[in-house]
């Protein structure tokens, strides 16, 4: 007798997604746009469902006369331009980089010296150069110089050793002193500081007459300089210092009463939907009567609409206000983050971690501050990369440099700027490469 192969059916179970939860899902992860674009699509396609509302021209909040409530009882109604920018909630949707760099530098240079700060970011040109000289800028403030230098070298912590240099030549020699002290970083010292003159006007011949090195040398060095050096300071790559601010409508609030924090939800207050009386009073009708079927149809589409709807604005405030609870202390009052994932939030409410995740992504929070904040901002990892640096800090065999912390950190898997590891470096008062030797 021999073996015979088959396929037997086994039973087996497993979850299956029904189409009704595909597509609150789906509802779920859009963004505002994109959410009042599927509403508009859908009153297009539904006569049984209504929508009888107006939002706000200030926060989008629901019309009541000019502007909403929230609106006039602040005092910002009455004759509205056609495009306003009133004090609602229409707040910049990012800080620009000099406000950045500022919230940057608070740590680090006395409260006294914050509005040198300012003069000294609002001074630097289109390229982070300094507009003068570090006197000239204590002469307008009518401060000590030493004020402004110290500014300065704290922004230069932030950004790069060649910030706020005075001239492109300075940035170089700056930048140079930051590196190892080796051969191919002295000769370069050597062409930008003794012999660019030179180089400008004849060339790499004229400069190694200049220093007396070969021509080989010199070429070599300003090969250096091009792969190791960026032509001016980096104060923040990839951002554009001098973009305007954009303005939006953050899409939750959270506000505070006695400490204790609430979320709303702004497009629940500007998107009212409801079945249309008209075709409810026919869906209820009897089935003989003109059109009670089809009035039915359209009213069940309706309400599983409106229950997606309302799924997902109970969604989106039950993660804003379990994420403010755990980091009140941020909300609140700007404090440290603590730790916190998608997937313990998730946990928490009961809810999928790829719900908690498409209730989050491309969303806005605007604080009780009135700041507007991204909503992943609320889920931190930074503790684990403070640890990592003070780990890194304690087993170093020689004081490693911030820009050396930050590739040790991204070889131990925590990708982060250089001004960042002195921003943590300075909340876990470690002292920079200089001071630790």
């Amino acid at each position: 007798m021999h073996p015979v192969l088959g396929q037997v059916p086994l039973p087996r179970l497993e979850p299956r997604c029904t189409p009704e939860q595909v597509a609150y899902a789906r509802l779920l992860s859009l963004d505002g746009a994109a959410f009042e674009s599927a509403v508009a699509a859908e009153l297009d396609a539904n006569p049984a469902l209504d929508r009888q509302d107006a939002a706000c021209p200030l926060c989008g909040g629901v019309v009541r006369g000019p502007c909403c409530a929230p609106a006039r009882r602040r005092g910002d109604g009455g004759d509205l331009p056609a495009r306003s920018t009133g004090s609602c909630e229409l707040v910049p949707a990012a800080p620009t980089l000099a406000e950045a760099l500022l919230r940057d530098l608070a740590p680090l240079v006395p409260g006294a010296d914050l509005p040198v700060a300012r003069y000294v970011l609002a001074a630097l040109d289109g390229h982070g150069l300094l507009d003068g000289t570090p006197a000239q800028a204590a002469r307008a403030l009518g401060v000590d110089v030493r004020r402004v230098e110290g500014v300065i070298g704290a922004l230069r912590e932030v950004t790069c050793p060649g910030a706020a240099a005075s001239s492109l030549r300075e940035h170089l020699l700056l930048d140079l002193a930051a590196l190892d002290d080796t051969p191919p970083v002295r000769l370069a010292r050597a062409l930008v500081g003794e012999a660019a003159d030179a180089l400008a006007r004849g060339g790499a011949a004229a400069a190694a007459r200049a220093l007396g090195r070969s021509r080989d040398e010199v070429a070599a060095a300003c090969d250096f300089l091009r792969s190791h050096l960026h032509p001016y300071p980096v104060l923040d790559a990839g951002r554009d210092h001098a973009a305007p601010v954009v303005y939006t409508v953050p899409d939750v609030v959270l506000s505070a009463d006695g400490g204790v924090l609430a979320a709303r939800v702004v497009e629940a207050d500007r998107v009212l939907l409801r079945v249309d009386e008209r075709f409810d009073r026919l869906a209820r009708a009897s089935e003989a009567a003109s059109g009670a079927v089809r009035a039915r149809e359209a009213v069940d589409r309706a309400r599983l609409f409106l229950d997606r709807v309302a799924r997902r604005w109970w969604t989106m405030r039950a993660v804003a206000e379990a994420v403010a609870a755990h980091q009140s202390d941020f909300v609140l009052s700007g404090g440290p983050m603590r730790p916190l994932t998608r997937s313990a939030l998730a946990e928490r409410l009961g809810l999928h971690e790829s719900t908690v995740g498409r209730a989050v992504r491309d969303r806005s929070v605007r604080l009780p501050s009135g700041r507007t904040v991204p909503f992943a901002l609320f889920f931190a990892t930074a503790p684990g990369v403070r640890e990592e640096l003070a780990a890194i800090v304690a087993g170093e065999d020689r004081p490693l440099t911030d820009a050396e912390l930050a590739l040790e950190l991204e070889r131990r898997g925590h990708r982060v700027a250089r001004r960042t590891v002195v921003k943590y470096r300075a909340q876990l008062d470690i002292a920079r490469a200089a001071d630790r030797g």
